[in-house]
């Protein structure tokens, strides 16, 4: 296994959302993502493809986007071919619809957050 990452800055207006995204925008959603980067600032790249078309981070562009940011950390994942894009996205679409449905004790919340 290796590390892939391609982390650049680019500007915001080039950055292109994926027109067949199946997740629905939620403004509540994006509020809790605004402010989550007004209060930690925004961490973890956006992934795009070769044209600049998002793979992974649409609420995280759109709540920067709503913030003002002109530009953001990118990794540009040029060496995936067409099939591993709609793999990628398949795979990381299912990963936050588990993560999603799943539930944290009080307990663990408190011990992350104490």
């Amino acid at each position: 296994m290796e590390v892939k990452s391609n982390i650049k800055m680019v500007q915001i207006s080039e950055i292109k959302e994926y027109e067949n995204n199946p997740r629905k925008k939620s403004d509540a959603g994006l509020d809790i993502v605004m402010k989550s980067i007004a209060d930690f600032g925004f961490r973890g790249a956006i992934v795009i493809d070769k044209d600049n078309v998002i793979l992974a981070g649409h609420t995280r562009f759109r709540a920067a986007k709503k913030l003002g940011f002109t530009e953001l950390p990118c990794d540009i994942a040029d060496e995936l071919t067409a099939a591993k894009i709609r793999a990628y996205r398949l795979d990381t679409d299912c990963v936050r619809a588990v993560h999603g449905r799943a539930s944290y004790g009080v307990k663990l919340i408190s011990h992350k957050t104490g």
